[in-house]
């Protein structure tokens, strides 16, 4: 993946991650702004637009990089 920001590969990971039904998401009020990053999150470099936020995106990524990786998988 040459070329390709480390934040990008947290936030893919993390949704692959949701789509093999690793990852769930307990109902919460930050939910609907973690979903709309998410939705909305195309690899730009974020900035001050509302349109370009993504730390939610991003702390998600990093959450799930490492905690599967250090082995807290499901069995």
């Amino acid at each position: 993946m040459t070329g390709v920001s480390a934040k990008m590969r947290r936030i893919k990971g993390a949704e692959v991650a949701v789509d093999n039904g690793q990852v769930y998401f307990a109902y919460g009020a930050w939910n609907e702004m973690l979903f709309h990053e998410l939705t909305r999150f195309k690899g730009q470099k974020s900035g001050s637009s509302l349109k370009s936020k993504d730390d939610l995106a991003d702390s998600t990524g990093l959450l799930v990089q490492k905690v599967l990786d250090k082995g807290y998988r499901r069995s």
